[in-house]
């Protein structure tokens, strides 16, 4: 049996399904490929946490459909080493070989496991369930898990969880930092539970498929991610409460300033640089201007210019927080103004827009708005 197949599209199939047999002892992390005349199916599972099935279509087939397992990581690694853009492979079920044929002067071979694929199956009807929701910006996901994810606790697994309730994203570590995000497209969103261990490949996968629109659903034990070119990645279900937000989305009314993000992350840098890593940052923001200054010396201090935005700010407003956890949140927005408010604890908001060119050529933008709150570490 022999078939065609472009290369890029089975490297993205089968980098989607390194995702979903990482930490496997599924005998090595084993692939099911299901091939027809049609398409090549690759089902992939760590048999605990993460599934998926991607779908490559086939320019050139010859022979019976076939199935077998097969290491996906050792089938990508010899592509790579190809320079067509179309990838011959031919299957010999005697000696139970596949062999690629990467180049004008180049085959490789790779044997294939004696393994019964009736017990490594997955049931298709998990991915062939259609989901009545309307298509989502894979940008905004994309954000929203990157912007939520520095702000969750990775020892505690009681606040290592993004949670997605009512449109709106929020996690925090439950000590000093929360976070949440939002943007109309999440509106028709059900409510999801995102453990900190899989976010990372859900972004990997977001990534690899490069689809502007996803689709996300959940059936009665999984969560499922779509995209629209019939590829699938899915986890498990967390059995966790979803807790009250513990922050508004919205810009509160006490006193607030706007500033240079940029010029803002500059200065803690050189602050802290000058210091312990750990060292603890005084702000104290007036009319024009946040100066900062070191806990443990005061002679290390710098000014970032700022403007003041709403509420009385005639008089001074301050704060106490390790330098690093306000770096590190600081880090996480996109526009170069943000808006800090102080009031017993720092509240720090932003709206931006994903951009999206459409295939006329025209720009789509896509709003959100973001905001974290870091509690002091003392008492000013």
């Amino acid at each position: 049996m022999e078939f065609l197949v472009n290369k890029n599209d089975i490297e993205s199939a089968l980098q989607i399904s390194i995702l979903s047999t990482e930490s496997s002892e599924n005998i090595t992390g084993q692939a099911l490929f299901e091939i027809d005349r049609h398409k090549i199916k690759i089902i992939a599972t760590d048999q605990k946490t993460k599934l998926s099935r991607t779908e490559s279509p086939i320019n050139l087939f010859s022979g019976d459909p076939i199935s077998f397992t097969s290491d996906p990581r050792k089938i990508l690694s010899l592509l790579k080493t190809g320079d067509k853009d179309l990838i011959k492979f031919n299957y010999n079920d005697t000696t139970k070989t596949l062999k690629l044929f990467l180049s004008e002067n180049s085959e490789s071979y790779v044997s294939l496991p004696s393994m019964d694929i009736s017990t490594y199956a997955i049931d298709n009807s998990l991915f062939d369930k259609s989901f009545d929701l309307e298509p989502i910006n894979s940008g905004i996901i994309i954000t929203g898990i990157q912007f939520i994810k520095d702000f969750l606790d990775q020892k505690n697994l009681k606040f290592s969880n993004l949670f997605i309730s009512q449109g709106i994203m929020y996690g925090s570590n439950g000590v000093n930092k929360v976070a949440a995000f939002t943007s109309p497209v999440l509106a028709g969103l059900d409510e999801i539970i995102l453990p900190l261990s899989i976010l990372s490949p859900v972004i990997n996968f977001l990534d690899i498929t490069n689809t502007k629109n996803i689709i996300i659903g959940t059936t009665s034990h999984h969560i499922f991610i779509k995209d629209g070119n019939n590829n699938s990645f899915g986890f498990s279900k967390v059995q966790v409460p979803i807790p009250k937000m513990p922050i508004t989305i919205e810009e509160p009314n006490f006193p607030g300033w706007s500033l240079n993000r940029k010029d803002l992350l500059k200065k803690l840098a050189r602050l802290r640089l000058s210091k312990d890593a750990h060292i603890g940052i005084k702000g104290t923001f007036s009319e024009n201007q946040l100066q900062l200054e070191t806990v443990s010396d005061r002679d290390s201090k710098d000014f970032v210019p700022c403007v003041s935005y709403k509420g009385d700010v005639t008089q001074e407003a301050g704060f106490f927080t390790e330098c690093k956890i306000f770096e590190n949140a600081i880090d996480q927005f996109k526009n170069d103004t943000i808006k800090i408010f102080i009031n017993k604890r720092i509240f720090i908001h932003d709206n931006a827009n994903i951009e999206t060119i459409e295939k006329d050529g025209s720009t789509i933008r896509v709003p959100f708005s973001n905001s974290a709150v870091i509690a002091f570490s003392r008492q000013s």
